[in-house]
């Protein structure tokens, strides 16, 4: 710019967005004035100088004069010249042009105004064009809503890491996460929790990962993590089951605590792959394997292929084994602990799937669960065990009956109408149905969980809550639901040894406290048995007792148990066993 408009000395100062001088430069002026300018305006407000008074707010071209350039312009050693503020963005101040001489007159005024004028412009435009472009290029290559990396910038990322990694004969691995409940979330408490939830769980992300890991989200409720080239599988699952356990804790959105979980596919170079195509797509499939499985964490591997591969049929097979009667229930025995008597069952849903066999719910549910199909499948479930529980009634057999619901049959508020049409259809007393469902499934939504919870215990239908110990418990939180059951979760029994005992017998202390009945499930070996046995639960369930069985087999099981039962006998596992 001196250059074309002739004069001796030239200064250039920028302004940040936040109206901050960033940096002085300068052309044709001794070192010292320029230290001397800089120390001067750096880090200080454009609008504090004597310069931002004259520019005000419309950013023109001027000429300097000897009745500004005293205060203005001293500084810089320019008593004549022009000073052009270039704009951009709304008229964001990004820079500021001085030219001038350091005795008035130096400039011919008129013959250089509309050189200075088309100057300002076109520098204007490119300034402006290049802010755009890098604004483009973020948009480009990061989220919009959590300001993480993109699939697209991802993509880039792992493709430079996996040269990296080929040149060096390194490892790196490929984490792909997906949120356990977020549709529920956005179902019941609104797109606008659900996107600031989505924030908090990218900003928990990040502060689990090292600073040289790339933390990306791909879309919806997935995100992908790139671990370093220092990653094997080992280290992959330990990361993985930190970052599992990192979402396990609640996220405070909208001041109230929310949990979500998380289900995490891992895919590494160069067991599962060479391109970063094949390794998303293995880290896809094993995420929803661990997503189906309900083990939180899955590594890719042949078998994930072989699962994953008849899961687009079952999801569309699954209305229509509903409708045609492919499911079948099975039905677990609950053992008083006090009477040894049977009193209720739990009823347990497979699919009779005519190619593929009998399925456990871990292959279908979660299916039905991730498409609204799970409220389909509830009802079904309803109608069929209460059915049974009719016809024992209507032979002598008076069995309590429980039956699973989901975190999306507890959003849904007419829950109550579904379980109270089941009842009257069946003639069952509400007192005689159980429902069971697990903590997350309430913590998804725990107001609107307590309200439909609330006027389910109206009917008369009893509350269990499933698994207790493996989520958020409290004694506040147990104290705030309307619970007439806590079921202690099979983790708590591995072995039966000292330390298992105790905890499961301060849980049962716990529950009794609070008015609850306890039901110890998993026991699949007596000595589990012998050692909840003795720590006054008042039920029990488990593989030791009985395996789920069909409602003609469970009949037999209750006529050999009932006449192998001693008169007196305290330990009528030993008859079983």
């Amino acid at each position: 710019t001196a250059k074309v408009l002739g004069g001796p000395i030239a200064w250039s100062i920028t302004v940040n967005t936040t109206g901050s001088i960033t940096q002085v430069t300068s052309f044709g002026v001794p070192r010292d004035t320029q230290e001397k300018v800089r120390v001067a305006l750096e880090g200080k407000p454009f609008v504090s100088t004597a310069l931002g008074g004259i520019v005000g707010p419309v950013w023109t071209p001027l000429p300097i004069d000897e009745e500004i350039s005293t205060d203005a312009f001293g500084l810089f050693g320019v008593r004549s010249g022009w000073y052009i503020p270039i704009s951009c963005l709304q008229e964001n101040l990004v820079a500021l042009v001085i030219v001038g001489g350091p005795s008035a007159g130096d400039f011919a005024e008129a013959r250089h105004r509309d050189l200075v004028n088309f100057l300002a412009q076109e520098t204007s435009l490119i300034a402006e064009n290049a802010i755009l472009r890098e604004h483009d290029h973020y948009q480009a290559t990061h989220d919009s809503l959590t300001s993480l990396a993109n699939r697209a910038a991802f993509e880039d990322y792992l493709a430079h890491a996996l040269a990296i990694a080929t040149r060096t004969s390194g490892h790196l691995a490929v984490l792909l996460l997906d949120l356990n409940r977020f549709k529920d979330v956005n179902d019941t408490l609104g797109h606008h929790i659900g996107d600031a939830l989505l924030n908090e769980v990218a900003q928990r992300l990040t502060s689990v990962m090292r600073e040289a890991d790339v933390v990306a989200r791909l879309g919806g409720d997935e995100f992908v993590i790139l671990l370093s080239t220092s990653a094997d599988i080992s280290g992959a699952k330990v990361a993985a089951k930190r970052l599992v356990t990192a979402l396990e804790q609640p996220l405070l959105v909208a001041h109230r605590s929310i949990w979500i979980g998380a289900s995490i596919g891992i895919a590494c170079f160069p067991e599962h792959g060479t391109d970063p195509q094949t390794l998303l797509h293995r880290a896809d499939l094993a995420m929803y394997e661990a997503k189906r499985t309900t083990v939180g964490v899955v590594a890719y591997d042949a078998s994930v292929d072989r699962a994953q591969s008849s899961v687009p049929g079952l999801l569309l097979e699954l209305p229509r084994a509903i409708q045609q009667n492919e499911l079948v229930v099975h039905y677990q025995p609950k053992l008083d602990l006090n009477s040894h008597e049977v009193l209720g069952v739990e009823a347990l849903v497979r699919w009779a799937h005519p190619t593929l066999g009998l399925l456990g719910p871990e292959q279908f549910v979660p299916l039905a669960e991730a498409t609204g199909i799970i409220r389909q499948l509830t009802s079904w479930v309803l109608a069929t065990a209460l059915g049974q529980a009719a016809v024992w009634r209507a032979s002598g057999r008076a069995l309590r009956m429980s039956v699973n619901i989901s975190a999306r049959d507890l959003a849904d508020v007419t829950l109550p109408d579904r379980v109270t049409a089941a009842l009257v259809s069946s003639g069952v007393p509400a007192d005689q149905l159980t429902l069971e469902l697990t903590e997350s499934a309430i913590m998804s939504d725990e107001a609107k969980g307590t309200e439909v919870l609330t006027r389910l215990r109206q009917l008369g239908v009893r509350i269990s809550l499933d698994d207790f110990g493996t989520g958020y418990s409290s004694l506040a939180y147990l104290e705030r639901l309307p619970l007439d059951e806590v079921k202690i979760d099979r983790s708590f029994l591995g072995g039966g040894n000292g330390a298992e005992s105790f905890l499961v017998r301060s849980m049962v202390k716990m529950g009794h406290h609070l008015g609850l009945q306890i039901v110890v499930e998993g026991i699949e070996h007596w000595t589990s048995y012998e050692s909840v046995a003795r720590i006054d639960c008042d039920e029990l369930q488990g593989f030791a007792l009985s395996p789920p069985l069909e409602a003609a087999q469970l009949e037999q099981w209750l006529d050999d148990w009932t006449s192998n039962l001693p008169s007196g006998s305290s330990h009528p596992w030993r008859q079983a066993e």
